[in-house]
């Protein structure tokens, strides 16, 4: 028969399991997600370096980190990180949901702070339709390995 520390030690574990599963999931995730919109960025920029007449604005550079997290603040809104319980389908809508308010708020502060000219459509396109089809297909695969 198991003593009291032996079953301290079994609840302690249980529960750190738990803890761990909580917190260290969504992290991961939304870390994942942040390093391929960065990737997905760079992809973006070094297009527009190739197709493009010109470099990029300093304002179209600055505008990186923002979309970034406001795209990742839209998914957290949506309840896609963790994302347990969620279909496929429902998944697929809240992601593209999220990507459509992403791209809406860099729009909105666009336009109100009179820098539309200075963002690249072209890879803004690009980004977001990358995202787009590249977001959900890495997460499959990230929870078939």
């Amino acid at each position: 028969m198991p003593n009291e520390h032996e079953q301290l030690g079994t609840s302690s574990r249980v529960h750190w399991k738990r803890a761990r599963k909580r917190y260290i999931a969504p992290i991961v995730l939304i870390l994942s997600d942040a390093i391929l919109a960065l990737l997905i960025w760079g992809l973006a920029y070094a297009i527009q370096d190739i197709w493009s007449r010109g470099p990029l604005s300093g304002v179209a550079v600055g505008s990186v980190a923002p979309a970034i997290a406001v795209w990742v603040a839209m998914r957290a809104l949506l309840g896609m990180y963790p994302g347990y319980g969620l279909d496929a389908v429902q998944e697929l809508r809240r992601h593209t949901f999220s990507l459509l308010a992403a791209l809406g708020v860099l729009a909105i502060f666009a336009l109100s702070f009179h820098i539309g000219e200075l963002l690249s459509r072209m890879m803004l396109g690009l980004v977001f339709a990358c995202l787009l089809l590249f977001a959900p297909l890495i997460r499959y695969l990230g929870n078939e390995a």
